[in-house]
């Protein structure tokens, strides 16, 4: 039924084997992480005082979600025991597992993420295979509903790649985004340098500049500044001080 899943991965795994070997790599680095994590993991998720995954409607829970712990197990186990964990995301299907599972694939040995794609293609009756990109064009255009536990996966989830990830999901009760849009970009925290407090010229001085350079312009309290895109292609953020005013700015 799915065929054309199978089909698609084995062509790109075909057609590039550093991609193959960077996914491998990565999966067992973080599986690695993960072994390290266990008990961190059940400190703060299955001990006491964690909202229960339990879909809420009208003030009575309706529907039994699983436990977000089982991704994370998902992500370091075998053949086998995985295929137990789809199983039982089948049984208690819920369209909130789909940001979870779209995080978890880039991580998974390739049978497994054949067998994760196939699962959300069957309960979402959407097509898009290892077009990751498509999946999130079409979740972000249904209603949010997440689980009730997405925020405390993906601050576990996240630290295993970088300890200080797990600051930016402290408070999720209080999100004024959609988690599923914080995607993770392939580096740790400041692994691309952000531009600090950089030196600034007058406009006159900056003979480095042509006429058709492009420059990000910000005026705050009479502080006016600009930051050229030439530079910002290289640090994709700059943190100043614009009058008397903390600003970060992103490219």
């Amino acid at each position: 039924m799915f065929s054309s899943v199978r089909k698609t991965i084995a062509a790109v795994i075909g057609a590039s084997c550093f991609s193959l070997i960077v996914c491998a790599f990565c999966a067992g680095w973080f599986s690695t992480q993960l072994d390290k994590g266990d008990a961190t993991w059940a400190a703060t998720v299955d001990g006491g005082g964690v909202q229960k995954a339990s879909t809420v409607v009208g003030g009575e829970a309706t529907k039994q979600l699983v436990d977000v712990a089982l991704f994370l197990r998902m992500l370091n186990t075998g053949s086998q025991r995985f295929q137990l964990g789809i199983n039982e995301l089948d049984r208690k299907w819920d369209v909130s597992y789909v940001p979870i599972m779209l995080e978890s694939i880039r991580f998974l040995p390739p049978r497994q993420r054949v067998a994760m794609i196939e699962l959300m293609q069957s309960k979402t009756g959407q097509k898009h295979g290892v077009d990751i990109d498509q999946w999130y064009e079409w979740l972000w255009s249904q209603q949010y509903e997440p689980h009730p536990q997405y925020g405390q996966f993906k601050a576990s989830f996240y630290q295993r790649l970088d300890p200080r990830f797990a600051e930016y999901f402290q408070d999720t009760d209080n999100a004024t985004i959609r988690l599923d849009e914080i995607r993770w970009g392939g580096v740790v925290r400041d692994g691309i340098p952000p531009l600090k407090n950089p030196k600034m010229l007058r406009a006159a001085d900056a003979k480095y500049l042509g006429d058709k350079d492009v420059v990000f312009g910000i005026e705050l309290n009479g502080d006016a500044r600009c930051y050229p895109k030439r530079i910002l292609a290289w640090h994709e953020m700059f943190k100043d001080t614009i009058g008397g005013e903390s600003v970060c700015g992103v490219y």
